[in-house]
């Protein structure tokens, strides 16, 4: 997997010479990467779907309106 490739895990786990000074660096990209997975896995189709769900409640349906339609036109016939 490339957000796991071996530059990273030295940053990360202090690995090798002067690595002290990177470790910070290491641990931001690393958190960064897991941050952007959740939001891009999770958070993201949630609110979408959540949204979509408001959006759906203001409106009818397609069907709903050809329903409603249909009524008022058999209603008028009588």
């Amino acid at each position: 997997m490339e957000w796991c490739s071996d530059e990273k895990k030295r940053f990360a786990l202090a690995l090798g010479a002067g690595a002290k000074s990177r470790v910070s660096l290491g641990i931001v990209v690393i958190g960064g990467l897991m941050f952007s997975l959740v939001l891009t896995l999770y958070v993201i189709p949630a609110m979408y779907s959540y949204f979509s769900k408001e959006e759906k409640k203001g409106k009818e349906t397609a069907e709903a309106v050809f329903q409603r339609v249909e009524k008022e036109m058999e209603m008028s016939e009588v």
